[in-house]
């Protein structure tokens, strides 16, 4: 248990491991695209910067090569006027005060907008208000340079959806992991049962031989050491063959086990009395209840025949009934009934014990599972009983099925289909 608990954390362990990374992934490939985003908007952004910059002194050139021009002055400088080589600039006109002088010039944007164009053709003039009304020492033309195709939108919109791209192939891949994840754990916790089961299995084994070894043992031994009357020597053979009868039963159940999942049970195949064959076996459970503890009861109908192998009908019937006794409570009643129920022959077995619990009745017919703490600690068995039914009832494209009995106990009935019409 220690081990299976420690199992389980290390499971969990990788399991948020896994998903950390594929989430840490989600997350760096986000923030990468967010980087690669702000730095081509800085890109853009310097570039415009440096291209106002270049058309700014471009046109700087311009004006001190217009500079004396007689049809850029405006008129004579007055005391009230702004300070010597400051510009002021308005919308469509730049005015400079050169020494005692004031001159205006015209925005010329056809000359602006060729400059721009021969410089970087990716990139278009906007007309803006100037900055400051005030007098400025350094010209700031009033423009803006964009990009002519929208180009931060267009990247925008790229960076949009290679996020989303990777955000859903993040969680994709996540939903891929946890699936994959919960098939492992389940498979996992499917090998952890069956070792589990396993192990019960060579414990109850072990158990199931010892027994009838034991009473076998001491039967001869009482019978080779001591005088005793004829009657008594009858009754410790009864009760030996009837430890062998059950030592047989079990070594045939294992060997049909590993035959059935070997997939290598030979199936001799024909037409079969039902209704002799439960009557014979009922016979023989009778025979070898040399002290008569159970009440076996029965309604065997006649003349039900089907296509079955006899060996593997004899097993299914036997194990039914051993299942039935087993888990029986003192005083043990076992009912064995046979019918026709339309066209398929219908064996039900019922007992007084305790019942099945609904969440175990689809359990109880896998291999080495035993339904209960407190029976499968106090009842005998190896939990390949009705493995071995399930399995060969399949075989024979028929059914079985385990419900609660109405006063108690637990029903288990088996539908075969007929040769009986």
């Amino acid at each position: 248990m220690k081990l299976q608990k420690k199992t389980i954390v290390i499971f969990i362990v990788i399991v948020l491991l896994c998903l950390a990374q594929i989430f840490w992934w989600m997350y760096f490939q986000v923030q990468q695209n967010r980087t690669v985003m702000n730095l081509h908007k800085k890109m853009i952004s310097s570039k415009a910067s440096e291209l106002r910059r270049f058309l700014t002194l471009e046109y700087r050139d311009l004006i001190q090569g217009s500079l004396n021009h007689p049809l850029h002055i405006l008129r004579h400088a007055q005391e009230n006027d702004w300070p010597r080589s400051h510009f002021v600039v308005t919308p469509d006109t730049i005015f400079l005060r050169y020494q005692d002088l004031i001159y205006f010039f015209p925005i010329n944007w056809p000359f602006l907008e060729q400059k721009l164009a021969a410089s970087d053709s990716g990139f278009i003039l906007q007309k803006n208000p100037p900055i400051s009304s005030t007098p400025v020492t350094y010209l700031e033309l009033p423009l803006t340079v964009i990009p002519k195709y929208k180009a931060e939108d267009n990247l925008q919109e790229q960076m949009d959806r290679r996020t989303v791209m990777f955000l859903s192939e993040g969680s994709f891949f996540a939903l891929m992991v946890m699936i994959a994840i919960y098939f492992l754990y389940a498979a996992f916790r499917r090998e952890l049962q069956l070792q589990e089961h396993q192990k019960n299995f060579i414990l109850s084994m072990t158990h199931e031989l010892r027994s009838p070894l034991s009473s076998i043992k001491l039967y001869l031994q009482t019978l080779q050491r001591r005088l005793i009357t004829e009657e008594r020597r009858e009754q410790f053979v009864q009760h030996s063959l009837a430890d062998v009868e059950r030592l047989q039963r079990l070594v045939e159940n294992v060997l049909d086990a590993a035959r059935i999942e070997r997939n290598d049970y030979d199936y001799q195949m024909g037409t079969l009395d039902m209704a002799q064959l439960v009557k014979s076996v009922l016979d023989k459970w009778k025979t070898s209840d040399t002290e008569s503890v159970i009440s076996f009861s029965g309604n065997i109908a006649s003349d039900i025949n089907i296509h079955a192998d006899a060996h593997a009908m004899i097993s299914v019937v036997n194990n039914l009934i051993e299942n039935a006794v087993k888990y029986s409570q003192t005083p043990k009643q076992v009912n064995v009934l046979l019918s026709m129920i339309g066209d398929r022959a219908v064996l039900t077995v019922t007992d007084n014990g305790p019942g099945v619990a609904p969440e175990d009745r689809k359990k109880v017919f896998e291999r080495f599972y035993r339904a209960g703490d407190e029976m499968t600690r106090t009842t005998k068995g190896t939990g390949l009983g009705l493995y071995i039914v399930k399995r060969i009832v399949e075989a024979h494209r028929g059914t079985i099925d385990c419900q609660s009995a109405t006063e108690g106990g637990t029903v288990f009935t088996v539908s075969i289909p007929s040769l009986t019409k």
